[in-house]
C-alpha cells in the first residue's frame, strides 16, 4: 500500500510480425510420374528441405527427384532470410515404368579386373545415364551402354529414359 502519489510506469514494447517465405512446386508432367520425377521449389525461401525423405533421392535444394513408388504426396519446407517457415504440399500421381533389361557383357574377371560393356536392353527406352557407385571409370557412352574399366567389385545405377517414363536400375 502506497498513501503518496501514484505514479504510473510504461515502457513501449515493439513486436514484429514477419512475413512468410512465398514456397511454390513445380513438378516434372505436371505431378503424373512414370517412374521418377523432379520437383522443383521455387519463391523467397532461401532454404527448403522435402519429405518424406524415404522417397527421394535427397531431401535438401530447391530440385529433388522422386522414387516414390505409390500414388503419394511430397512436401516441401521453404525457410525465408528472417527465419520464418512456409510449408506446401503436391500431391504425385504414379504410374509403373516399363521395365528395365539391364546386360552386362561378363560376369566376373580374374586379376586386376578389365572392361566391361553394360547395357539397356529392353527396348522400352531411348536413353540412359550411367553412374559408377565405386570408383569404376565409364567410357565409350552411347544412348543405351557404357563401357565401364574395373579394378575391383562394382556397382552401377542407370537412370533410363522413354518419354515422361524413366526408370531407376542397379547393375553389379
Amino acid at each position: 500500500c502506497s498513501t503518496g502519489p501514484s505514479v504510473a510506469n510504461s515502457t513501449a514494447v515493439t513486436l514484429t510480425v514477419n512475413p512468410l517465405p512465398t514456397v511454390t512446386i513445380t513438378p516434372s508432367n505436371g505431378g503424373a510420374f512414370c517412374g521418377s520425377g523432379t520437383l522443383t521449389a521455387s519463391g523467397t525461401a532461401v532454404s527448403y528441405v522435402w519429405s518424406p525423405s524415404n522417397q527421394l533421392v535427397s531431401n535438401t535444394g530447391a530440385t529433388v527427384t522422386s522414387i516414390a513408388t505409390a500414388n503419394t504426396t511430397i512436401s516441401v519446407v521453404g525457410t525465408g532470410a528472417n527465419g520464418c517457415t512456409n510449408t506446401v504440399a503436391q500431391p504425385i500421381t504414379y504410374t509403373v515404368p516399363p521395365p528395365l533389361t539391364l546386360v552386362k557383357s561378363q560376369n566376373s574377371f580374374c586379376g586386376t579386373g578389365g572392361t566391361v560393356t553394360l547395357s539397356e536392353t529392353s527396348g522400352n527406352y531411348s536413353s540412359a545415364i550411367w553412374e559408377a557407385l565405386d570408383g569404376a571409370v565409364i567410357n565409350n557412352v552411347l544412348p543405351l551402354s557404357v563401357d565401364a574399366t574395373i579394378s575391383a567389385t562394382s556397382a552401377f545405377r542407370v537412370t533410363a529414359t522413354s518419354g515422361s517414363c524413366t526408370a531407376i536400375g542397379y547393375q553389379s
